[in-house]
């Protein structure tokens, strides 16, 4: 299962998981946790070493890596600015699909 850790507020590190016939698992699994840690570096720095330095709630947590996972992975705009990455590090595998034909078989 991916998750995110956070070691201080510059240290925080992902995982995510591997699908070889599913690419969208990695895709938006490394998204969803970037939303978690993101999340985790904006908390104010005055809570460190506090209860409260690892966020208000899970609620409010898992609310901001689905805002991430959801509302920027998944939407258009995004991937047209970042659709050129993905294909050059992923060896060709998407040279022959256009951003919208992408965008559509993503959502």
């Amino acid at each position: 299962h991916p998750f995110e850790i956070t070691l201080n507020r510059g240290d925080v590190r992902i995982t995510t998981r591997y699908d070889e016939k599913d690419f969208r698992m990695a895709v938006f699994g490394t998204i969803h946790e970037c939303g978690h840690a993101v999340y985790e570096q904006n908390i104010a720095e005055k809570f460190e070493g506090t209860p409260l330095c690892s966020g208000t709630s899970m609620g409010i947590h898992e609310s901001q890596s689905l805002f991430f996972e959801n509302f920027i992975g998944r939407n258009k705009s995004f991937w047209k600015k970042n659709y050129d990455l993905l294909k050059e590090y992923s060896d060709g595998q998407f040279n022959d699909i256009s951003v919208d034909e992408f965008y559509d078989a993503i959502n």
